[in-house]
């Protein structure tokens, strides 16, 4: 019995003296083998169904031209992200986007929105609006 106590001894100093040499890591703050944490703030970002859109029929250059969009997101995670027109010669291409945080599950239900997208600095002609996705009806616009 003797020998067991001595080698159960032995290996009990053994690791009381790598312990003093090698700190035992510890958990909470300044831990250095936590696993990072994913950032905050990542969206996932999609083009909106447009289906509807209105606008005056002539305005004066210089003037800012307001077109109302409107239609829906595909499901009610989605939130506004904004809205823009590009200009094409005599064409201008409407797209609203919607953002809803990454990895966030929601209802798969039709979400509406309505909008307004200013354009600035039209020089004189005619202008067809059309939207980027959707089935809104092609109006024009008539820059004097």
């Amino acid at each position: 019995m003797s020998f067991i106590k001595k080698w159960f001894s032995k290996k009990e100093k053994k690791k009381s003296k790598d312990q003093i040499t090698q700190p035992i890591p510890r958990s909470g703050k300044g831990d250095s083998t936590k696993t990072p944490q994913k950032k905050m703030g990542t969206f996932t970002k999609k083009s909106a169904w447009i289906e509807k859109i209105t606008a005056p029929s002539i305005i004066k250059r210089g003037e800012v031209l307001k077109i109302s969009a409107s239609g829906n997101f595909s499901d009610l995670g989605f939130k506004l992200d904004g809205g823009s027109a590009k200009v094409q010669k005599n064409k201008l291409i409407d797209s609203v986007i919607g953002a809803k945080k990454a990895g966030m599950m929601a209802g798969q239900a039709l979400k509406p929105f309505n909008t307004v997208i200013e354009v600035k600095d039209l020089n004189k002609g005619t202008y067809s609006i059309t939207v980027e996705k959707g089935n809104a009806k092609e109006i024009q616009v008539e820059v004097q």
